[in-house]
């Protein structure tokens, strides 16, 4: 019986650190880490020799840059796209504010193209790229240099401040040396200071809310704004509250024994304190007919019976004040016609003309539709050329409601410390200077120092801008305005669908 011949494994070059490892059948890269005194053994996944020795004068390349303290570079072939969701979890921020940042960071990867940690390196070529965006139309968006910066250049930083974090995935931040883009005048002029509203266009406003929620068959949604604009509350702390953060009481009010609530908006976060969200008799009664005998879910509900989203909500109060403004600003050579205002309206808004909404454009075409679609295109580029800087000008955002509630209540005489106790506003200084004269004083501290005195009353300042409301509102529907107002329908009022 002849034995069978075992065919040996020739052995590697003295000084190599390859080994044969028979139960993988693969070479084997063995050295010895001099920074810990312990072996590396990593595996060539090559069966032939000649491989072998290549892949391991790369491993004995890479062990020679970290004992010598540089990086192993095979870190920036990091795909970033999955680093992103890692990226989100970290944020200390809401879940809303953390998913809308990593939304941001997504949609500047895709449109820059940037694929994996290496494309952070060359931030000439990244800043080229983000530059050439200025101007382009993205969805409803024109950008501009300021929305390069808050859009899409702060994301990524920030994104790349946290990739090199604690050595998390990269050296260094590639990002640290980005300057940022500067801002043209016009993009300065368009974070101008939010102004006050005046009470007549807030009046239109919110009739074009109500002829907006007609039009479309949706819960009224002028509700919301009133109470924004009388509580003073932040828009975030509203719409995050529930029925049962509603609380009402019994109070005499002039004479009469009257019902008024107030809105719990939770607690404050750092400098921004909750403010006491009183609200006046009136509102507070078009409020519990509103709810009805609802007693879960949001308080005031979005068209769709959820909870209103930050930027639905600016969009909706963004077109509803749009179109009260061209219900005042509206040219005497203009026809007057309801679809004409709302096509420029949705022009003003978009920066560019949209003319018609969802649908089939080219169905049914007659000549005398044509016609007047020649026709309405003219009339809309005509009235966004007239109305549009002044229309840009006097735009006002939500939140500026609640600077609107400030305003009002000191144009009423409300004492200082009453719309700041509304608001959560800090005292001011001159008042707190005031009180602690107060307080120093023995005949201060017996007298004046009553903390259940109306001075301290926050629901002045809510009654004191309900009344320049509905004097606005008293003054509108005396004068009338037939043009955008007239035959609108009535919405579903509190019924959710």
């Amino acid at each position: 019986m002849t034995k069978k011949k075992v065919k040996k494994r020739r052995k590697a070059p003295r000084g190599s650190g390859l080994s044969w490892d028979p139960r993988r059948e693969k070479w084997l890269w063995r050295r010895v880490d001099k920074r810990t005194g312990r072996r590396r053994v990593r595996s060539t996944d090559q069966r032939r020799l000649d491989l072998a020795m290549r892949v391991a004068a790369r491993f004995d390349d890479e062990l020679a840059q970290e004992q010598a303290g540089l990086k192993v570079y095979d870190c920036w072939r990091l795909e970033l796209e999955p680093l992103v969701t890692r990226w989100q979890g970290h944020q200390v921020s809401s879940a809303r504010a953390a998913e809308l940042k990593a939304k941001r960071v997504r949609r500047a990867l895709e449109l820059l193209k940037l694929r994996t940690a290496a494309d952070l390196a060359d931030v000439a070529k990244l800043d080229d790229r983000l530059r050439a965006l200025e101007g382009r139309q993205l969805g409803r968006m024109t950008v501009s240099r300021a929305r390069l910066r808050d859009s899409f250049q702060n994301p990524l930083k920030a994104f790349s401040r946290w990739l090199a974090g604690n050595g998390r995935h990269l050296p260094h931040d590639p990002l640290a040396v980005w300057e940022p883009i500067p801002l043209r005048a016009e993009d300065k002029a368009a974070k101008r200071p939010r102004r006050s509203a005046y009470p007549h266009e807030l009046a239109r406003a919110f009739r074009a809310v109500e002829l907006l929620d007609g039009r479309r068959n949706r819960v009224a949604q002028v509700l919301l704004w009133k109470v924004l604009l009388v509580a003073g509350p932040r828009a975030g702390a509203l719409y995050s509250r529930d029925v049962r953060h509603l609380h009402v009481r019994e109070v005499l009010e002039d004479g009469e024994l009257v019902r008024v609530g107030w809105i719990d908006l939770g607690a404050g976060v750092g400098n921004k304190r909750k403010g006491a969200a009183e609200l006046d008799a009136a509102t507070t009664e078009e409020l519990l007919a509103f709810l009805g005998d609802r007693e879960r879910g949001p308080l005031l509900p979005s068209p769709t019976g959820s909870r209103w989203r930050r930027e639905r909500a600016l969009d909706s109060w963004r077109e509803a004040f749009g179109l009260a403004l061209l219900d005042e600003l509206w040219p005497s050579w203009a026809p007057a016609d309801l679809e004409l205002a709302l096509k420029a309206n949705r022009s003003l808004l978009s920066g560019r003309l949209r003319l018609f909404e969802a649908g089939n454009p080219g169905l049914g075409l007659t000549d005398a539709t044509k016609r007047g679609r020649v026709e309405a295109r003219e009339q809309v580029e005509q009235l966004v050329a007239d109305l549009g800087e002044e229309f840009r000008t006097r735009m006002i955002d939500a939140a500026s409601l609640r600077k609107t509630h400030g305003t009002w209540a000191e144009a009423k005489g409300v004492p200082g410390v009453a719309i700041d106790k509304q608001l959560g506003h800090r005292a001011q200084v001159r008042e707190a200077d005031v009180f602690r004269a107060i307080a120093r004083s023995q005949t201060g501290r017996s007298h004046y120092l009553d903390l259940d005195s109306q001075l301290f009353d926050a629901r002045l300042s809510a009654r004191a801008v309900r009344e320049l409301l509905d004097q606005a509102v008293a003054e509108l529907e005396a004068v009338g305005t037939p043009l955008l107002f007239a035959g609108r329908s009535a919405s579903r009022g509190s019924e959710l669908g």
